[in-house]
């Protein structure tokens, strides 16, 4: 999963400000696979239950990454930050870029139809404004993160497709992303073993709405 930073200059001024100091180099995109690492691309190498992203650092080094941030030190030409959690910088550093965009984010959830309605809804409301959305089904805790990263700050609005596969991940989107209104597609028995029940289904779903402002 890689995406092309297009607002550079904002971005770098988030990196200025959550790591005062950094030597920033020339940033194209950011990437958490080194087998998309293009020229000039942050390399973010994520720990998953059976890969651990810093193992392949090498990889996104011959590649041309730029930056790599790690969570231990490690042997590499590659401008190095250090952070206790990689995972919760990609939440940190969407989080704070979400904070410097100014118009409204509508989260979209549901057990199916996201991606459908999203289009849908960006399709009308493109005809009057200058609509920012998460690309193709980036909808996991670590896609619709990567997704806001590449938002313009002179939108006019923003439609977030939010999914879950386990208890707890659409609040956790729904923290960095911080919609300013929602809409439940639907409620079905998708990914019902991973819930227990389609009553806990709604309820995870329903953490859309309770993260919405008054």
């Amino acid at each position: 999963m890689r995406v092309n930073i297009c607002n550079k200059q904002l971005f770098s001024d988030v990196l200025l400000k959550m790591f005062p100091g950094i030597d920033l180099p020339e940033i194209n995109g950011l990437t958490i696979d080194s087998r998309k690492v293009e020229r000039g691309d942050i390399f973010l190498p994520l720990k998953g239950n059976n890969i651990d992203g810093h193992h392949f650092i090498s990889q996104a080094e011959a590649a041309g990454a730029s930056l790599v941030f790690v969570e231990n030190p490690i042997a590499t030409t590659l401008i190095t930050q250090q952070v206790q959690s990689t995972k919760t910088l990609l939440y940190d550093l969407a989080r704070e870029y979400r904070n410097q965009l100014s118009y409204p984010f509508i989260g979209i959830t549901g057990s199916n139809g996201k991606t459908t309605t999203k289009d849908l809804l960006c399709h009308v409301l493109s005809s009057q404004m200058n609509v920012m959305r998460t690309e193709g089904n980036y909808n996991s805790t670590t896609g619709a993160p990567l997704s806001l990263l590449v938002f313009e700050e002179d939108a006019d609005i923003a439609v977030i497709e939010i999914g879950a596969n386990y208890p707890g991940e659409i609040e956790t989107i729904c923290s960095v992303v911080q919609p300013n209104m929602g809409l439940i597609t639907n409620i079905s028995e998708a990914h019902l073993a991973n819930f227990g029940s389609i009553n806990e289904i709604a309820k995870n779903k329903s953490a859309l709405f309770a993260s919405l402002p008054s």
